[in-house]
């Protein structure tokens, strides 16, 4: 394994066709390094990132993109490949989802800087990685303490880059996507301000893996794959495939602290008004219903009862109009 330190770049120019390469990249004097595998096909573009791990207890996406290095040879890629198994070393370390140096949510400070804390250390080094790209696909879990039903990110809006985005999940096979704006801070807004798409996935959740969530993002990896050309196309699409439901995002957070006893299932269809749970108040007594906002399907709730003011309890996903 070759070790990148410093602002040092890696390159596709430089390696042989049909190759396979192992690196770790180091983040200045931290002992912990980041794996990063690349794997050149029979061009080196068009060049497919995976990154899993940016959080460090979101494991799906860790044990798919782990299957992947076992089983894509070089020689049957059409394009590259660059892998980041585990974006987060130090936080996947720690079995949690911040960087435990410094507190920080990693995906909340990209791009990061070169001499910021280790988190911000570490996203400028990542973007410098992944922006070499010519799409990032990250593949992302609910929190442990939650569970979630599929989705797909992209950046909205109708520019050049969005819609390379939005093809790309369309492509994916995720039956529901999410449109996102710039948000400050993630990687998806972070690259697309270098020209690179990003698209994110949400599979899985409770800190835990499942062979049925590996293997539905292993298929969706691969259809990205495809549909960039890394991996040669497999014959017409699916003609029974439905359109994607396009959702936004709309998150409901607990007002105290407390337990949190949902009512809900996920991919359950609810009104305005409606109840998604109670918020038990164990130190004085009696408890509150937690009422749905706008009329929504149930993306994803908390599991674990404990809560504080600010936690989220249920993630709604709103009909784009």
């Amino acid at each position: 394994m070759i070790t990148i330190d410093g602002d040092a770049r890696l390159d596709l120019g430089d390696l042989p066709l049909r190759s396979r390469h192992s690196y770790a990249l180091r983040i200045q004097a931290e002992t912990d390094s980041v794996p990063i595998h690349v794997l050149v096909g029979a061009r080196r573009r068009p060049c497919l990132a995976l990154a899993a791990g940016v959080h460090g207890n979101e494991y799906e996406g860790m044990v798919t993109l782990a299957e992947l290095l076992a089983t894509l040879d070089p020689l049957g890629l059409d394009g590259s490949l660059i892998v980041v198994p585990v974006a987060n070393p130090f936080a996947f370390r720690a079995g949690q989802r911040r960087t435990p140096q410094d507190d920080c949510d990693l995906n909340r400070v990209f791009p990061g800087s070169a001499t910021g804390t280790l988190s911000e250390r570490l996203a400028h080094r990542l973007s410098q990685v992944l922006g070499g790209a010519d799409l990032v696909f990250t593949l992302h879990s609910a929190m442990a303490d939650g569970v979630l039903a599929p989705w797909l990110e992209f950046l909205e809006g109708s520019s050049a880059l969005q819609r390379t985005t939005y093809a790309a999940a369309v492509a994916s096979g995720f039956p529901d996507l999410v449109a996102l704006p710039r948000l400050p801070g993630v990687l998806m807004t972070a690259l697309a301000e270098r020209g690179v798409p990003v698209i994110e996935g949400e599979v899985g959740g409770l800190g835990a893996t499942t062979a049925e969530n590996v293997a539905y993002y292993t298929a969706r990896v691969m259809e990205v794959a495809r549909h960039l050309g890394v991996l040669p196309r497999a014959g017409d699409p699916d003609p029974t495939r439905r359109t994607p439901r396009i959702w936004h995002l709309r998150g409901v957070e607990a007002e105290a602290d407390g337990l949190f006893r949902p009512a809900v299932e996920l991919l359950e269809r609810i009104e305005p008004g409606a109840i998604l749970g109670r918020l038990i108040d164990v130190q004085n007594g009696g408890d509150r219903a937690v009422h749905s906002p706008v009329a929504a399907v149930v993306g994803g709730y908390r599991v674990h009862a404990g809560v504080h003011a600010g936690d989220r309890l249920v993630t709604l996903w709103e009909a784009v109009e």
